[in-house]
């Protein structure tokens, strides 16, 4: 595997093993967020941005909450799962170096996050 391969898997595993461990943590009451906005957006115009909330939807998503993530910040479920599906690609390709198809799968996910974060800021502002 390359090293970024290898940057990606683990940088990836990390915010996924983050969002259960600090889930499990704030599910059983121990404060994990601070109690302030730290969006620059909430801070400087005093309007949430798109990505508001996607922390603690993480965090939920942790906890096995998708409905409740998903009213935090639709982008939540569908970012970590893209997460999810960067962890097991690099598996795979650990596992089947030769698989001839792991660069149009990695695109085809990132093109899906890439939308889903654009339909999401459009969707965001035009309300």
């Amino acid at each position: 595997m390359k090293p970024f391969d290898r940057i990606v898997a683990g940088v990836c595993s990390a915010v996924v093993a983050a969002a259960v461990v600090l889930g499990h943590l704030a599910s059983r009451g121990a404060t994990v967020l601070p109690a302030t906005a730290v969006c620059w957006s909430q801070r400087l115009l005093g309007r949430a941005c798109p990505g508001c909330g996607l922390t603690r939807s993480f965090l939920l998503l942790g906890q096995g909450s998708i409905r409740a993530a998903s009213v935090m910040n639709p982008l939540g479920p569908i970012l970590f799962v893209w997460i999810l599906a960067l962890v097991a690609i690099r598996a795979g390709k650990a596992v089947a170096p030769r698989f001839r198809w792991w660069t149009e799968i990695d695109l085809g996910f990132f093109g899906a996050a890439v939308v889903a974060v654009l339909v999401r800021t459009v969707t965001f502002y035009a309300v």
